[in-house]
């Protein structure tokens, strides 16, 4: 065999059982604008890609369509309305929400006053701060949980905060407005509410913006001391930030990691692990990065290096471009905010159909070994339940130079 020829062997007696669940395709709603309501997005998304054990990610919408827009509990709660058609969307079996329970009222917000003719004024990331009274915060999330659960029947999972670690880690309190200790205790407040509307309801985070063992470790030490739950863990990943290179080694040793601290405080070692934030770089506005076929490529090359690695669901970041960004913009969506779909949409399409798309349920894996060492192709096999189909989808990665150089090693 010449030496610059690869071998891509897919064994079909070799079948590993159901395709996991990290291979569903997971996405974050998170954007800016009206176009999140537009429901023939969503309804394309489900026709084309959603499958059995799909997730899905609010972010940060809670803050930006709901809470920034509130001048009172009333008017809150009223505007939770615009999230009906959407959040109902969900109510099928095998999919889930994770709803980010994220922004401060103003209300609430150390950085708002309220003026004698009852409107606010507030300075900068006013929602981003603690709480000015941790029990009304707990009122604030009881209704919320409340809302959902018996408004709506849905059984979500409730995420506190988005990346609350940028505030006390980078000092970028465009997120949080606070320290580390007052992050927990605002999950404990959280914990506190969701419980009083939910006995059964489903909690955890932290949310956090990059892999970092002191972030997530404390997290687990403190929620363990205070007696608290944690239904399920979850982070950000983005190759170049904390030195992350998206490696297969890089996965499993956080998901060992995780499930040791789960085991020694108490906690059940096979919690979900979920990283509900990923995408190809840093950069939210790339051309090169988020427009073309690299970032389909980096797509699938990215699930097979978390396939095997103990963490079980992931939501691609994000859904739709953000407001205003044209097409060719670079920003981060897998369709434009006018609804056109990019690459990346077709990939993460294709890998809905090696799950089992279209038999409506879940396909076995097959074993898929590719003699390359050169470490950016990928390829994953999977065989229907009646062994009369095999299909393999092969991603040839190429990282840009630009990625070499600040990426990767």
């Amino acid at each position: 065999m010449a030496s610059n020829t690869t071998e891509i062997t897919v064994d079909v007696s070799q079948n590993l059982g159901q395709m996991p669940g990290i291979a569903a395709v997971g996405i974050e709603l998170s954007q800016w604008g009206d176009d999140f309501y537009k429901f023939y997005f969503r309804k394309k998304y489900e026709d084309d890609i959603e499958n059995v054990g799909s997730i899905y990610r609010t972010g940060l919408n809670l803050r930006y369509h709901v809470s920034d827009l509130s001048n009172d509990i009333e008017k809150y709660m009223d505007r939770l309305n615009d999230f009906n058609n959407t959040t109902l969307s969900y109510k099928k079996q095998g999919v889930d929400l994770i709803l980010t329970i994220y922004g401060m009222p103003k209300w609430l917000s150390k950085r708002c006053v309220k003026n004698k003719d009852g409107k606010y004024v507030c300075g900068p990331n006013w929602g981003a701060t603690p709480p000015t009274d941790y029990d009304a915060w707990a009122e604030h999330v009881k209704g919320i949980v409340g809302y959902y659960k018996y408004k709506l029947g849905l059984d979500l999972w409730y995420e506190i905060w988005n990346e609350p670690d940028q505030g006390y880690l980078f000092s970028n309190t465009d997120f949080w407005f606070g320290s580390q200790e007052e992050y927990f205790t605002l999950y404990k407040y959280s914990v506190k509410g969701a419980l009083e509307a939910d006995p059964h309801v489903k909690i955890g985070g932290p949310g956090a913006s990059i892999w970092d063992k002191g972030v997530i470790e404390e997290f687990i030490k403190y929620a363990a001391t205070n007696n608290l739950p944690i239904d399920f863990i979850t982070w950000h990943m983005y190759v170049g930030w904390n030195n992350f290179w998206g490696t297969k080694a890089e996965y499993r040793e956080m998901a060992s990691s995780i499930k040791q601290w789960l085991k020694q405080y108490g906690y059940d070692e096979n919690t979900p692990l979920i990283i509900d934030e990923w995408n190809y770089d840093a950069s939210l506005n790339d051309l090169e990065d988020h427009t073309t076929e690299r970032t389909s490529a980096y797509a699938i090359f990215a699930i097979f290096q978390i396939l095997d690695t103990g963490i079980n669901k992931q939501a691609f970041f994000n859904f739709v471009d953000f407001e205003h960004n044209p097409l060719f913009s670079g920003c981060p969506g897998i369709m434009s905010n006018d609804g056109i779909i990019k690459s990346v949409y077709n990939a993460f399409k294709a890998l809905s159909i090696l799950q089992g798309k279209q038999e409506n349920g879940i396909n076995n894996r097959l074993k898929a070994d590719i003699t390359s060492k050169d470490g950016f192709l990928a390829a994953i096999a999977s065989q229907t339940k009646d062994s009369r189909k095999v299909r393999i989808l092969i991603s040839n990665y190429v990282p840009s130079k630009r990625m070499l150089k600040n990426a990767f090693p």
